[in-house]
């Protein structure tokens, strides 16, 4: 494949005007032009590096960014399970009064409201959207969830 390349006053070396292979900067092997991606801003019209540099310079950022990510998404997570406890530790049972934190369950009084359960999503859901669904449910100790399931006790 032979391109033909303008001529650019600006640039100090002289320009190949017919050109079949680019060394690239990466890896510095020269290649066919088949394997660098188009980039019309070049005076040369592709890009600098072949396509697999790129795409392992494209992969690495990507692995950072990923690893940056999660980091947050787990310190968030933290602070949100922390600021739920201090909430939960407000709470007590309002069917016998038990306010141990480790015995606390959220009964939804509406099923088919229910968008998610609270216990698993205190985990991964921001805090606002968690005090939402508190709102439609009763506090109650795990005894008492059981036995409003199996209809000992009425609500």
């Amino acid at each position: 494949m032979r391109v033909q390349l303008p001529s650019c006053p600006h640039i100090r070396q002289p320009i190949n005007t017919f050109m079949e292979t680019k060394v690239c900067s990466k890896c510095d092997k020269s290649l066919p032009l088949t394997s660098f991606t188009r980039d019309r801003y070049r005076v040369d019209g592709f890009h600098r590096e072949c396509k697999i540099c790129k795409r392992k310079r494209e992969n690495a950022r990507r692995d950072l960014y990923r690893k940056q990510l999660n980091a947050r998404n787990r310190k968030r997570a933290r602070e949100y399970r922390k600021e739920f406890c201090k909430f939960k530790e407000t709470l007590s049972c309002k069917k016998c009064g038990e306010n141990e934190v480790c015995c606390l369950d959220f009964h939804h009084l509406d099923p088919n409201e229910k968008e998610f359960g609270i216990a698993h999503a205190s985990q991964r859901m921001s805090l606002e959207r968690l005090m939402e669904e508190v709102k439609k449910c009763l506090v109650v100790c795990k005894n008492c969830h059981t036995k409003i399931h199996a209809g000992i006790i009425q609500i």
